[in-house]
């Protein structure tokens, strides 16, 4: 097991109204170099702790109160004081002014910078060649990990283009295996899918649980890898594992098939524990937390039994077998922390890498707030890890909508519209440049003073976010960074429509299920 955790510290970030997507992290042993320094967590209860401390913290790069994608590490009881924070915390979106004032010179400077190093994509289409793309093939030579972001789940252009680019870097530069924000566990049934054709596409897509991938454009892409598969060498098929840690069904069903051979005392118990944490997964995110809190001892002893067991007798199970039930243990302990979400994100996915062949290359989809190279998300642990061979791609557009869903309550998908970049934004600048989609590296050098200091100043820039959240309240929604120390490069969309759910999707919706 990779631990990214030393001494406990916190770092506060409230993300969506219904999760605290960062609680807390420590130095990771992956850079002893460089300390992160945090604020004490103080042992107080969640909710109470990050409501008063947000308020007091200074932020360093982003906001401190923000709201993200994700239900998760707080206590459901104090949502209606978390609601009434975000109310007098975030001030709503200003009026589009009617004139602007002329750009500065440095400005215009940084605009033509964008425009002689762009990339200009001739569709977001798959299956339309790779002329236009072959520039990039360059630039990430010396990946070994690809980064694909996003500044929403629900776009439309975000999910046709990722796939076209995860089909030119799988067709052209050997990549072969994709990542995905989503379940680690519940992930498993798409790759038996992708690899043998077990089950069928619409079930395997609905099983990940996550409906933001439960659209029309991402299936059409499950569809390419299962042809893709069909005809490749055993070694350059692809396969497919998420790297989060909610739903859990297919990781119980194993762990307790396991623990009949290797442990058959511990079944009953285990048994009881896992039913009482698949009532609380089916409630999700309006699941019982001190149900969660009082499962994390349980889980912590069945993970060092197994371990204990397999130093007594190696031999009943593979050495691949034991890896697996471990790994999908201590998923559901992470799961059960409820904070440190990206860090945990971060060693399933070294877990992932250190289990594939040397060399073997890697594509993550996930929101940009993840593969982001920034502080204590799972991008950061990455380029520790693997310094330049992680390449961080950041996508965002300039306007339009995108599809949500309604959490708290549960209900139904909705559409949320967002009006044109705020003059300084990071889009204003980009959608300044004409082209209506670009690849743009920033890794290339800067070449100008005002380049480098652009690239180096904090502005805003927009992460939307799964569920839908008042219209009003859209500019807290926006991170502020530094881009250059964000990300190694963006592609960028002038305007984005929603995605398409699958009937699957719609009907899950219906019954008030799912996330």
């Amino acid at each position: 097991m990779h631990e990214f955790a030393g001494e406990s510290r916190c770092v506060v970030r409230i993300s969506h109204i219904h999760k605290l997507r960062r609680l807390g992290t420590a130095r990771e042993p992956l850079s002893p170099t460089r300390d992160v320094q945090l604020h004490k967590h103080a042992g107080r209860p969640h909710s109470v702790f990050i409501l008063a401390h947000a308020l007091a913290c200074r932020r360093r790069e982003r906001h401190i109160l923000r709201i993200d994608s994700f239900i998760m590490e707080h206590t459901m009881t104090r949502l209606p004081q978390l609601v009434l924070l975000c109310v007098v915390a975030f001030p709503t979106v200003a009026a589009p002014q009617s004139s602007r004032a002329a750009p500065a010179p440095e400005d215009s400077a940084v605009v033509v910078w964008i425009r002689k190093n762009s990339i200009p994509l001739r569709t977001l289409d798959a299956g339309s060649g790779f002329t236009d793309l072959a520039p990039i093939e360059t630039i990430l030579q010396h990946a070994r990990i690809v980064g694909l972001g996003e500044a929403t789940h629900g776009s439309d252009e975000f999910q046709r283009v990722k796939h076209r680019l995860f089909q030119f870097l799988v067709q052209q530069m050997g990549y072969t295996v994709f990542v995905i924000e989503a379940a680690f566990s519940d992930a498993q049934p798409m790759n038996d899918y992708l690899l043998h054709g077990k089950g069928s596409r619409a079930d395997v897509l609905s099983k990940l649980g996550y409906l933001a991938w439960d659209t029309e454009e991402f299936a059409a892409m499950v569809d390419w890898m299962r042809a893709y598969n069909r005809t490749a060498p055993e070694s350059k098929k692809i396969r497919f594992f998420g790297v989060d840690l909610y739903r859990n069904s297919v990781g119980r069903s194993k762990v307790v098939a396991a623990l009949r051979r290797v442990l058959p005392t511990a079944v009953a118990t285990t048994d009881s524990l896992f039913r009482t944490l698949a009532e609380q997964e089916r409630r999700w995110p309006g699941w019982d937390t001190t149900v969660i809190d009082a499962a994390r001892p349980q889980l912590d002893t069945l993970a060092r039994e197994l371990e204990a067991r397999r130093a007594a007798t190696p031999a009943v199970l593979t050495p691949a077998q034991w890896d697996d039930v471990i790994q999908l243990v201590n998923v559901m302990r992470y799961m059960a922390v409820r904070k440190h979400r990206d860090q945990y994100l971060a060693q399933n996915m070294v877990y992932l890498i250190d289990h594939e062949a040397p060399g073997t290359k890697f594509v993550l989809w996930a929101h940009n707030d993840h593969i982001t190279k920034d502080s204590l998300s799972l991008g950061y642990f990455l380029r520790q890890r693997y310094g330049d061979a992680y390449y961080a791609l950041a996508l965002y557009f300039n306007e339009g909508a995108y599809l949500t869903r309604s959490i708290q309550p549960l209900d139904g998908f909705k559409i949320t519209k967002k009006p044109p970049a705020a003059p300084s934004s990071l889009e204003s600048f980009l959608v300044r440049a004409q082209l209506p989609r670009f690849f743009l590296d920033l890794r290339a050098p800067a070449g100008t003073p005002a380049v480098d200091a652009w690239q180096r100043t904090s502005r805003e820039a927009y992460g939307g976010v799964w569920a839908f959240q008042d219209p009003t309240t859209l500019a807290s929604l926006n991170d502020t960074l530094k881009v250059r120390d964000w990300y190694d490069g963006l592609l960028f969309v002038k305007e984005s429509t929603p995605t398409h759910p699958t009937a699957n999707a719609r009907r899950i919706v219906e019954r008030k299920e799912s996330f």
